[in-house]
C-alpha cells in the first residue's frame, strides 16, 4: 500500500509539472528579448595555467564552429594581496 501511494504521488507531480509548464504563456524565442554576439567562459586553473590555455583555446574554435556564438576562453586568477 505504501508503494502504491508512492507511485501514485510520483505520478500526481509529473502530471503537475507537465500541466504547469503547458499552461504557460512564455515562448522560447529570443526575438522580443537580448541575444548575446559572443559568451565567455572563465577556467579557474587547476593546473599549469599555459597547459590549461593551450587545451582552451581549440575548445574555443570549436564551439564557435558549431554554434551561432563567438566564445572566448578566459584564464580567471585571483591574486591574494598582504592587508
Amino acid at each position: 500500500m505504501k508503494k502504491f501511494k508512492k507511485v501514485l504521488v510520483g505520478l500526481f507531480a509529473i502530471l503537475l509539472a507537465v500541466v504547469a509548464t503547458a499552461c504557460s504563456n512564455k515562448s522560447n524565442s529570443s526575438k522580443d528579448g537580448y541575444t548575446p554576439k559572443s559568451l565567455t567562459i572563465q577556467f579557474v586553473p587547476s593546473q599549469a595555467a599555459n597547459k590549461l590555455e593551450a587545451r582552451a583555446k581549440p575548445l574555443e574554435k570549436m564551439l564557435s564552429l558549431v554554434s551561432q556564438f563567438m566564445f572566448q576562453c578566459q584564464l580567471t586568477t585571483t591574486l591574494l594581496l598582504k592587508q
